[in-house]
């Protein structure tokens, strides 16, 4: 595996960020399946793009946050053949003395072919808000771009948005902080893994609280 970078870091009074151009080569990929638990030997492949990050601060009280990834990742050299099985358990249905294995319709890799399971784009943009010296809230929107799925060349993921309210609350008189946060407040549907045909959808609108005890009192 052979890596490469190049970047630029900048740090001001209310802005810091910075931008990276990378390339990372691997001689010998090896992706395994979620789903049907083998690996596919896809020779060479090549990932490369931008990452960038960054956080400018509005007066004392607002903080907005931003990253993201833009990633050329496919196949560049000639693949492997076949499927190495890895942890597929003996079943106990068998024929001609055989056991029956499941087909997921999995097929090699070709040079140019996206890696599988490597969106094409990610990013995030927040912010955070203090609103009283008690009381601050938090805003994120999560983004991911296309990817192809392992096992099903051809086959594109669609883009989708997420977003993500919270905020937290001081306690003082029991020495803690209560956080509240509303995931995915649009409902949105989208696939957290997919792969030989399932899908393992993402989170839905999910309500999560916790309480932080602090030494501060």
């Amino acid at each position: 595996m052979l890596r490469t970078s190049l970047g630029a870091r900048y740090d001001g009074a209310s802005f810091t960020g910075q931008l990276a151009l990378f390339r990372l080569d691997v001689s010998h990929e090896r992706i395994q399946d979620p789903v049907t638990r083998e690996v596919l030997p896809t020779g060479k492949s090549v990932r490369q793009g931008i990452n960038f990050d960054g956080q400018l601060r509005v007066g004392s009280r607002i903080t907005i946050r931003a990253d993201g990834t833009v990633n050329d990742a496919h196949v560049k050299g000639d693949p492997g053949k076949g499927l190495t099985p890895l942890v597929i358990p003996d079943l106990d249905v068998t024929v001609n003395g055989k056991p029956i294995r499941p087909s997921y319709h999995i097929e090699p890799l070709e040079p140019g072919d996206p890696v599988p399971n490597v969106a094409s784009w990610l990013g995030r943009v927040g912010m955070d808000a203090t609103l009283t010296s008690r009381l601050t809230a938090r805003g994120q929107l999560r983004l991911s771009g296309p990817y192809t799925p392992i096992g099903e060349p051809g086959i594109e993921t669609q883009s989708y948005a997420v977003v993500d309210l919270g905020t937290s609350i001081e306690l003082p008189g029991f020495g803690a902080v209560a956080d509240l946060e509303l995931q995915n407040v649009f409902d949105a549907k989208y696939p957290e893994i997919r792969a030989s045909g399932f899908i393992n959808p993402g989170a839905p609108r999910t309500l999560r609280a916790a309480l932080r005890f602090t030494d501060d009192q």
